[in-house]
């Protein structure tokens, strides 16, 4: 009995001075993971050429095993990976450390992982100097705000580098509990060769749960499957600054019927041949869509649009007037 009641009184005295681990659990509401969780961004490049708009989707597509640990299958994390970039990461939330770190190969001394954010950080607290994936991200700010309706507790984590100029920013990125990545902000050049990139989610599917809007600017205005795959000419053309494009994703191909691929890409060229922006990134479903492309922000001229899909790949050519 005594040796019981020792043992309880060693237990209790432990938890009560923290010197227990613990799981930290609510912090990783702040990038849920789980299969099928869906997010949705609309992405602003700005160089010294001009703005260029697109979208794109970031998935969890599966779990996958490593050294004994389960990481998600992300794609395109954050919309744009870790600084302006397409990224698709092998993630996991440490409970422990409350980090969301990635699975590295080129990081055999931190036992093969990464660490991305400190998911939970107080105001002040970094993610430190080692085993860096996304360099020393500070807490900045811990809040509620109104997103999508719903007030919501969100952190803000930013980086500046050090030189004998002083500090520069370089980026900063908010995460909305409950929902996950929700902005993200990059800037870095001078002159030439100055680029800012800016990530603001639009709607996810979290848990189940839907946010925002789901199908970024992409309408389907017909269910019933087409025959074959088409790129309709954009109406009006010419355009001053709105114009409609239809498309049919038909499912009669092989790469649809058994599922290697599936998603539609329609992007948008200036006439050197440029990509000037994204208008859809998705995996749809056989049927007739729309999409507007709006060119205020772009100049009078020539533009050529391409219908990317399965084995399907067609162009048409738009003239901008203002």
């Amino acid at each position: 009995m005594n040796y019981t009641k020792l043992l309880f009184s060693l237990i209790l005295t432990l938890i009560l001075s923290g010197n227990i681990f613990s799981l930290d659990t609510l912090s990783a509401k702040y990038f849920p993971l789980n299969v099928g969780n869906v997010f949705y961004f609309k992405i602003e490049d700005r160089n010294p050429g001009g703005l260029i708009v697109s979208y794109n989707s970031s998935r969890i597509l599966r779990t996958q095993n490593y050294n004994g640990k389960t990481y998600y299958y992300c794609t395109n994390f954050l919309g744009f990976g870790s600084i302006g970039d397409s990224a698709n990461y092998y993630l996991r939330y440490d409970s422990l450390s409350g980090n969301l770190v990635r699975y590295d190969l080129s990081l055999p001394f931190c036992n093969y992982e990464s660490i991305l954010y400190k998911l939970s950080a107080n105001i002040g607290d970094s993610t430190g100097t080692q085993c860096l994936g996304n360099t020393n991200m500070k807490c900045v700010r811990i809040a509620d705000t109104l997103i999508f309706g719903n007030t919501i507790a969100f952190k803000k984590f930013r980086y500046y580098s050090y030189s004998s100029n002083g500090y520069t920013f370089i980026k900063e990125t908010i995460f909305a509990k409950m929902i996950g990545g929700f902005y993200a902000f990059s800037r870095g050049g001078t002159g030439q060769s100055f680029q800012e990139k800016k990530v603001i989610l639009k709607g996810a599917k979290v848990n189940g749960v839907i946010y925002g809007d789901t199908v970024l600017n992409v309408n389907n205005i017909s269910n019933e499957i087409p025959e074959q795959y088409t790129l309709s000419q954009n109406y009006p053309n010419p355009f001053n600054p709105v114009t409609n494009i239809k498309f049919d994703i038909s499912g009669t191909s092989v790469a649809q019927t058994f599922g290697t691929t599936g998603f539609s890409v329609l992007s948008v060229y200036d006439i050197l041949g440029r990509e000037v922006a994204t208008l859809v990134n998705e995996k749809l479903k056989p049927g007739t869509y729309e999409v507007d492309w709006d060119g205020t922000n772009y100049t009078s001229g020539v533009y050529f649009y391409k219908l990317i899909s399965a084995d399907y790949a067609e162009t048409k050519r738009m003239i901008l007037i203002k």
